[in-house]
């Protein structure tokens, strides 16, 4: 398991690697799965938080890299009283077959200059999302695509007006999303999506 920065900031993404062998005799399949563990939170966190993952098919013998991308944002966590922010501390990455059966760890360093700096991450509801201005155009082209989850509206599928926020069911988040469409929105572009909203408020100057 190999990461491409041991020290990184909020305006990083972590580009992680794992390479996976059929040591059998037979094609095998195998779901590789990645965990991130905060080891210094002062906010009551998982014991550890699963990012990503991936399926892949191996012939006898074959190996493969699996990469995956996780923008430092979607390490935020709740404060009750500053809302989404992200900790400077060590962090854990976690290749693993499932919860109980890790194979690989990397620790990993995150130095926020500004650790109460609220951000937004995958849990984020799209009806918050939708009301920043410098990412809305991004947000409402997954809620147009797909409607028939995100908005709680008549089931019509469009909103009555422009700026009616309160339409878009507040508890539909890019990371619920993947579970709800049953994977239209795969993991993969969940992320896609959170490093383009990332980079955009990043450019413009990232929300208050």
């Amino acid at each position: 398991l190999t990461v491409n920065k041991e020290v990184l900031n909020i305006k990083d993404t972590i580009l992680i690697e794992v390479n996976v062998k059929n040591t059998g005799k037979r094609m095998g399949k195998e779901i590789v799965q990645i965990y991130v563990s905060n080891l210094s939170s002062r906010l009551p966190t998982p014991l550890k938080e699963l990012k990503a993952f991936e399926k892949v098919s191996l012939n006898p013998g074959e190996e493969k890299t699996v990469v995956f991308e996780i923008v430092v944002s979607e390490l935020a966590q709740f404060d009750i009283k500053k809302g989404w922010v992200v900790e400077s501390g060590e962090y854990d990455i976690i290749a693993a077959k499932s919860s109980a059966d890790i194979c690989l760890k990397k620790r990993i360093k995150i130095l926020s200059d500004n650790s109460s700096a609220t951000v937004y991450n995958e849990k984020t509801s799209f009806r918050m999302l939708s009301k920043d201005q410098k990412i809305r155009h991004l947000v409402m082209e997954i809620i147009d695509e797909f409607k028939d989850i995100v908005l709680s509206s008549d089931g019509s599928g469009t909103l009555i007006c422009d700026q009616c926020e309160d339409e878009i069911n507040m508890f539909v988040s890019p990371s619920s999303l993947v579970i709800a469409s049953n994977g239209r929105f795969s993991y993969q572009r969940k992320n896609e999506f959170m490093k383009k909203i990332t980079e955009v408020l990043l450019t413009n100057g990232i929300q208050e």
